[in-house]
Order: structure tokens, then C-alpha cells, then sequence
């Protein structure tokens, strides 16, 4: 086995394990906790604690993106540390042959199996608000969570069926007078991890060196360009 390791977010599950197998990565997979993606801060704890324990690691992917800025204060202790520019889970699952050709709308919601999953074990599900709520006061709340997010995409990255999918959000789009449609996903970033394509598409912080760091050397070196 490679002394690599990614780890990632448990709602990219389905297709980095469909970029793995395709890639033939030898490394291991480890997936964060579902609990730590709506905590910014402990997520950058639990990864730096993490990347801290991994004294035999020559090599640390991270695919947890920018989420929520967890990433930008981590720093390489023991191995390269490499992390997608991406915003976040979306950008991922959205990425093609590389990030400047990505095309994204600004006005939406996004799902996947995976986003779906955590969707069901949080305060956005329906049938969960629909139970303590009622039906009205449960139609004033997701107006108000979705505001500005009326319109729902479903992320079809070609692994899994969309009915499910489909099923599922279309009460609450119904509800706050949302609508549904399909965009194309071809999760390049996770394809170019697995295959070791470390190319433009990402950050490397070296080993002592912090997200942040890199970040701020390559603005300066912008400057003078």
C-alpha cells in the first residue's frame, strides 16, 4: 500500500470511491465525521489533529475543500499536504478537466446522494420539520432556510440513479415554490486525486507550511507579475 491518505467529506463518498477504484489508488481513504461539516472550526481541529498523527504519511490529500474556511489555517507537519481550490463540496463534485472551465450557477441549492444523506440527519429535512412543526409553521421555516435558494440542482455525477433524488426534494420545492433540474457533474478533482494528476487544480503546502502561507506567498508573487 502507498503511504498516501485523503481524506474526505462523507458526501462525496460515491465518487471518490468511484474515482479509487477507477484510478486503482493504493493509498487509504479515511471519512471525517458528518457532525463536523456544519462546524467550521472544529472540522479545522479534528484535520490538523488528524494530519498531526500521520508520521508515516508521505502524502495528504485533503478533499474537504474550503468549506467554511476549515482548511486555511492547517498546516503540514509530517507530509506535503494537498488541498483542491475549490470552494467547497459542490465545486468538487461540478469539476471537469480543470477549475478555470468550471461553471457553476450562483442562484441555487445543490444535491448529490451524498448531500441528500446529510440532508435527511439535519434541520433541512421536511418530514422531520413537518413532524414537530405542523404544516404551516413548517412552510414559513423553509421559505425562510431556502431563501435566495428557490432553485434546486441535482448534481448527476452518472454513478446512481436521480429518482431517489428526485423524490426526495421535490416536496420542499413544491412547498416554497422551488424548482427542480439536473446539472452536470464530472468530479475531475476527485479523478485527478486518485490518479496522483496533481496539477494547477491544486494547493501544496510543504511539510511545515500552512494553506495559509502558500496562499499568501502566491498573492505576493502575483503582485510583481
Amino acid at each position: 500500500m502507498e503511504k498516501k491518505i485523503i481524506l474526505s467529506c462523507p458526501t462525496l463518498k460515491k465518487e471518490l470511491l468511484k474515482a479509487v477504484e477507477e484510478a486503482g489508488f493504493q493509498g487509504e481513504v479515511r471519512f471525517i465525521p458528518q457532525s463536523l461539516h456544519s462546524s467550521p472550526m472544529e472540522l479545522q481541529e479534528y484535520l490538523q489533529d488528524m494530519i498531526g498523527q500521520m508520521e508515516d504519511m508521505e502524502e495528504i490529500l485533503l478533499c474537504v475543500s474550503g468549506c467554511g474556511g476549515a482548511t486555511a489555517g492547517l498546516r503540514a507537519v509530517h507530509a506535503p499536504l494537498i488541498v483542491p481550490r475549490t470552494r467547497d463540496c459542490v465545486d468538487i463534485l461540478l469539476s471537469g478537466k480543470n477549475l478555470k472551465e468550471l461553471e457553476r450557477p450562483e442562484d441555487g441549492f445543490f444535491l448529490s446522494r451524498g448531500w441528500v444523506e446529510y440532508m435527511k440527519n439535519s434541520r433541512l429535512d421536511l418530514s422531520r420539520i413537518l413532524e414537530e412543526k405542523g404544516p404551516e409553521a413548517t412552510e414559513e421555516y423553509m421559505r425562510t432556510m431556502f431563501r435566495g435558494f428557490e432553485n434546486f440542482y441535482i448534481i448527476d455525477t452518472g454513478i446512481y440513479p436521480l429518482e431517489e433524488i428526485e423524490e426526495y426534494i421535490q416536496p420542499l420545492a413544491d412547498m416554497i415554490g422551488g424548482r427542480v433540474s439536473k446539472i452536470q457533474g464530472g468530479w475531475g478533482i476527485l479523478k485527478k486525486m486518485a490518479a496522483g494528476k496533481i496539477d494547477d487544480d491544486f494547493l501544496v503546502a510543504q511539510k511545515g507550511e500552512s494553506v495559509k502561507e502558500v496562499l499568501q506567498r502566491e498573492r505576493h508573487m502575483r503582485s510583481f507579475t
